[in-house]
């Protein structure tokens, strides 16, 4: 997932969280862990931390929250003038944009039409899917053959 163990030594772990998709986790963890002190339940704070990482994940790999968000879009995405002005801002600064999604297309696809309109893709140079996240942030390797792949098909479709 988003984290990695750091230690010096095998029995000594500390759970590093290393970006904001790490925060649901973070905070499920805060809540049963307080939950636990408060009501004066001895629990196995390993364990904790374990049950909470498979429960994150099934949510999430399983494709619950994605049936859960396509069911009621209004719940759960922003719709408005704000992420259609963000994408416009980017543009007219000169950002290059990309969206990347580690499943196929069709999701992507609703909730973009829902927040900014059929358009969607006009605000972004490039759309990644089946991005074969979090793999691709954590291998160098990925990112660097992507990067060459796609400066090669670039400079070939320039010549």
């Amino acid at each position: 997932m988003s984290h990695r163990y750091i230690g010096m030594r095998e029995d000594l772990k500390v759970k590093q969280f290393m970006n904001i998709f790490s925060i649901p986790e973070m905070t499920l963890l805060a809540v049963a862990n307080d939950f636990f002190i408060s009501n004066d339940i001895e629990y196995d704070p390993e364990h904790l931390i374990k049950d909470v990482s498979e429960a994150i994940g099934m949510v999430h790999i399983k494709g619950y929250m994605y049936k859960w968000i396509m069911q009621d879009l209004e719940k759960y995405i922003l719709r408005g003038d704000e992420p259609y002005a963000f994408l416009q801002c980017l543009i007219s600064h000169g950002k290059e944009v990309f969206l990347m999604r580690m499943k196929t297309q069709g999701h992507m696809d609703k909730g973009m039409r829902f927040m900014v309109g059929k358009d969607w893709r006009d605000f972004f140079d490039r759309v990644i899917v089946q991005a074969d996240k979090p793999h691709f942030f954590n291998d160098c390797e990925t990112i660097s053959q992507t990067i060459s792949q796609t400066i090669s098909q670039t400079i070939s479709q320039t010549f």
